[in-house]
């Protein structure tokens, strides 16, 4: 039987804020794409396809290229840009990094290679502030990432101009250290959604190549979602 869901007016609320995360998800999930290797490289490629279902095999199975992030590194290992694009060649948005004394610097680019946002990130002990800024010099958003003494990603909050909190995000880790779930929660603490990473592939340093994505949200449990491939130069 092909799985179905009925969203009614009680969802409406869950449905909102999911379509919320799926628009902050294209960058706040860039961690979660490209955690650090084992082995120092030059370049990261995540292409990501969606899940299809197949009402002849019954199955999910992996669907359309949708996006694909490309990362670029300096020889010590610092990420020096970040490139969106939709998977036909359209690029989305760029980022530029630079690094100095007092942070971080990232510059944000349109598709027509026009600046459109800046942000500084500053770390204190572990913890790292992202205040994101209009070309105007406003504050568009802001972020307060939460970091062992690894540098894994613990917690990430978002939030708005006024600092006020529009949702956290919990990073969960098996005991290789893979991220095994991303858990986002509204401003009152209520879980709004689950995503759940099952790793299909690795290479012989023990990196992940195939990453699987499974989402949970409201009346709908364990749902297909994406499947990230990953090469590394």
């Amino acid at each position: 039987m092909t799985p179905h869901y009925i969203v009614t007016r009680k969802d409406h609320g869950v449905m909102k804020r999911v379509l919320l995360f799926a628009c902050m998800l294209a960058w706040i999930c860039v961690s979660a794409l490209a955690e650090a290797p084992v082995r120092n490289c030059s370049k990261i490629t995540c292409e990501t396809h969606v899940f299809t279902w197949s009402f002849k095999e019954q199955e999910w199975s992996k669907g359309q290229l949708i996006k694909v992030l490309v990362q670029q590194f300096s020889k010590d290992n610092k990420l020096v840009s970040e490139e969106l694009s939709d998977g036909k060649n359209g690029i989305l948005e760029k980022i530029i990094y630079s690094y100095g004394p007092e942070g971080t610097i990232k510059s944000f680019f349109n598709a027509g290679n026009k600046l459109i946002r800046t942000s500084a990130i500053t770390l204190k002990g572990d913890t790292e502030t992202e205040i994101v800024k209009r070309i105007d010099g406003s504050i568009f958003q802001q972020y307060v990432t939460k970091k062992d003494n690894s540098g894994k990603i613990l917690q990430i909050s978002h939030m708005d101009a006024a600092g006020k909190l529009v949702f956290r995000k919990d990073h969960v880790y098996d005991s290789r250290g893979f991220l095994t779930y991303i858990r986002l929660f509204n401003p009152d603490n209520t879980l709004a959604v689950e995503i759940r990473y099952e790793y299909k592939k690795f290479d012989t340093d023990g990196n992940w190549l195939v990453r699987e994505e499974y989402y949970a949200y409201g009346d709908v449990g364990n749902r297909p979602h994406e499947i990230v491939t990953r090469k590394m130069e």
